[in-house]
């Protein structure tokens, strides 16, 4: 029976596994042929010097279709590239372990890291709605609660992601049943963005996505950063809709091309035909401080995606962390290599 089992195991990560590579290698060429058709072939130099990389580096060359993806956005091949599936199949497993789980039970933030730049408020878990502290809040009182100081809040299950699972909320439609039926979760207050972000898009949050890597000294440092806008037919940034502006990391200042979801490429929003060009990011330096300071509470999670707001009195918000799949790609081909020291191209010779 043991054998049947093992066998019926096998099988069942071997399809898991064929899908997983399947959905990689089609994203990765729909990447491919966004920016293909704008820029032209890669030359077949550039395709030798992925498959040789692939192979003598990262040890595998199915890795090569997203070295072309990244070698296409950049106009050139670049030493120290770390692909998406090999950060999520070689690296995540080695440096995180379990601890990424942490960051997909969205009340916890508060506790981990400093609670004064997060935007929670309240959550619901297991059947309860409690205040930051945990404390048990009646479901009469919740509204009166949440509303007392907030015109409108967002709620967060925590599974939602690329803008998934975000619900707004006003005192008019709010109902605790409706929560419930969405599952756990937590009550943010709605930020009032800066009015830099506002130029592009006032129907949502603008976004900006932060990662940053604790090094084998204990180190944080911040290693990339992109802005996502969103969308005039929106009223959250949605990734499926999201126009994403890559970001110096050094100085805040965007970059003058953005990028659409399929990939295209753009020079100024597509609905308020603002230019990228020329405008940086407001508190930048204070906001690159508070990461560093935050994700040094948390150095056993090496590697972490930060979603953060900028309100109008330029307070930074830490909207969420990700610690789990916290996506590399984007940044690795427009800003990258983003980890080249630290040697994460080493990983899947340890077995």
């Amino acid at each position: 029976m043991s054998v049947i089992k093992s066998m019926a195991k096998g099988a069942i990560a071997a399809y898991y596994d064929y899908h997983y590579q399947k959905w990689h290698k089609e994203y990765a060429f729909r990447w491919l042929k966004a920016i293909e058709s704008e820029k032209g072939k890669l030359s077949g130099a550039v395709i030798k010097r992925c498959d040789e990389y692939a192979v003598e580096v990262l040890g595998w060359k199915g890795y090569a279709r997203w070295l072309y993806a990244y070698s296409a956005v950049a106009g050139e091949f670049r030493e120290g590239w770390i692909t998406e599936d090999y950060y999520e199949k070689k690296v995540i497993p080695k440096i995180k372990h379990d601890y990424y789980i942490l960051s997909n039970i969205r009340p916890l933030a508060t506790k981990l890291f400093d609670a004064n730049f997060f935007p929670d408020i309240a959550c619901y878990s297991n059947g309860f709605f409690t205040d930051q502290t945990f404390k048990v809040l009646p479901p009469e009182s919740l509204k009166e609660y949440l509303f007392s100081e907030n015109k409108k809040i967002v709620y967060k299950t925590n599974a939602s992601m690329r803008g998934e699972g975000v619900h707004i909320y006003t005192p008019e439609n709010f109902d605790p049943n409706a929560i419930k039926a969405l599952g756990n979760g937590v009550f943010q207050g709605y930020i009032e963005q800066h009015e830099f972000f506002d130029q592009f898009s006032s129907n949502s949050v603008a976004t900006l996505r932060v990662t940053s890597v604790v090094n084998g000294a204990g180190k944080s440092s911040l290693r990339a950063a992109y802005l996502r806008l969103g969308r005039d037919s929106d009223d959250c940034v949605l990734s499926k809709n999201a126009v994403k502006i890559p970001i110096d990391a050094t100085t805040g200042e965007l970059q003058p091309a953005g990028y659409m979801p399929d990939m295209s490429t753009i020079d100024k929003h597509p609905d308020t035909h603002v230019l990228f060009e020329g405008k940086a990011i407001p508190n930048f330096g204070k906001m690159v401080a508070a990461i560093n300071e935050q994700h040094a509470k948390m150095p056993f999670d090496p590697c972490i995606g930060w979603d953060v707001a900028i309100d109008k009195n330029e307070k930074i918000r830490l909207i969420e962390w990700n610690g789990r799949l916290n996506g590399i790609k984007f940044s690795e081909a427009t800003t990258g290599p983003c980890f080249k020291d630290l040697g994460w191209e080493n990983l899947w010779r340890k077995g």
